[in-house]
């Protein structure tokens, strides 16, 4: 999931890079460019593979489960950061389909319109999974550690 998030992401990046002489002053590509400020900003992909790492060390059936070894914070900065920061980017990513459908409907520029709107699909589908699993896995770590208290 993180490969298919890291090419998405630079999919979009290149899109931007190639295309802004004869697109950067219109509205869908400002929109997409809020987008990626907002994947940079969170940083997506660190957090991705920060998140796996931390339900990986927690999921072992071998690890005994104790109180002192939970980070509890840890725990709770994942779910804040998901709760937070995954709403406002699939927000940033609608809207800028808006404005990409906008452009399609008027005929303009199809092709790349398209590609744009495969690309942002993709990575609003992936943050959502990872947002799901996450929510999911960190409330199952929650739970074990309660039962123990």
């Amino acid at each position: 999931m993180e490969e298919a998030l890291r090419i998405d992401i630079t999919m979009v990046e290149l899109l931007l890079s190639r295309n802004r002489p004869v697109h950067g002053s219109t509205k869908y590509f400002q929109r997409m460019k809020m987008v990626l400020q907002c994947i940079r900003r969170y940083n997506v992909l660190d957090f991705s593979s920060r998140l796996h790492n931390y339900i990986k060390n927690y999921s072992k059936k071998d690890k005994e489960w104790t109180i002192e070894d939970e980070t509890n914070d840890e725990r709770k900065y994942f779910e804040e950061a998901i709760r937070s920061s995954f709403p406002e980017l699939i927000s940033r990513i609608e809207h800028a389909a808006k404005s990409f459908f906008l452009e399609i409907s008027r005929g303009f520029f199809m092709n790349y319109c398209t590609v744009c709107v495969a690309a942002l699909a993709r990575i609003r589908t992936l943050v959502q999974h990872l947002g799901r699993e996450g929510i999911v896995e960190l409330h199952k770590i929650g739970l074990n550690l309660n039962s123990m208290m």
